[in-house]
């Protein structure tokens, strides 16, 4: 099975894009589609970080793509009262800069992934 990681710039911005802008994020979204899970990360440390997340629903919602399975992953929560690394339902409390944090968030990244295996195999690179 291949795994495709795939990167989208902050959709905060995307209200006050120009319209011709738009028009082209929203064939680049497109893509979105295919995914078999979306992992939104959101910085918990922001006091608009539940806007943040609005926005980017009400995207995936004008793409037809609200529907798909999704992990929210909340980063930055050393600077924080939420307790980490926790998760509840799809929402995933953790601080990036702790490599057993971003352990435990590829591990439930496996387990969402593949629900029906007992052990799977994933790495992944990432920068800081």
């Amino acid at each position: 099975m291949d795994i495709l990681f795939y990167s989208v710039i902050r959709l905060v911005l995307y209200p006050i894009l120009p319209h011709e802008l738009i028009k082209a994020f929203h064939s680049t979204l497109e893509e979105v589609r295919y995914a078999d899970l979306l992992l939104q990360v959101v910085d918990a440390s922001s006091k608009q970080h539940n806007q943040h997340i609005d926005i980017t629903m009400d995207t995936l919602r004008q793409i037809g793509s609200a529907d798909i399975p999704m992990l929210i992953i909340y980063n930055k929560c050393d600077k924080t009262s939420y307790t980490h690394p926790q998760i509840q339902d799809h929402h995933l409390y953790l601080c990036a800069k702790d490599d057993k944090e971003v352990d435990y968030l590829i591990q439930k990244i496996t387990e969402t992934l593949f629900p029906e295996k007992k052990s799977r195999d994933v790495s992944a690179l990432y920068t800081i």
